[in-house]
């Protein structure tokens, strides 16, 4: 199963402090989308070990390798609540 960016508020240009819409002026969260979505070019890459799911535990596939800065294809992003 491929994972996307959803075209969701959290990845759009319009976004500003607050989660505030500069396009709409009114408070959004990442479950809302809209026509006048406009991807934003830079996306933050902290996909290493140190934000891994799996990162110190027996589910680990390179338990003796990884480091906190070492990126890996296994990589498995940590829930956020």
């Amino acid at each position: 199963m491929p994972i996307r960016l959803a075209t969701s508020c959290s990845n759009c240009n319009n976004l500003s402090g607050g989660n505030t819409c500069t396009q709409h002026k009114i408070q959004v969260s990442e479950r809302h989308t809209c026509d006048s979505f406009s991807m934003q070019e830079a996306l933050k890459n902290n996909m290493n070990c140190g934000t891994c799911t799996r990162f110190n535990t027996s589910d680990c596939p390179h338990p003796q390798k990884a480091s906190a800065e070492m990126l890996c294809s296994s990589w498995a992003p940590k829930a956020v609540a």
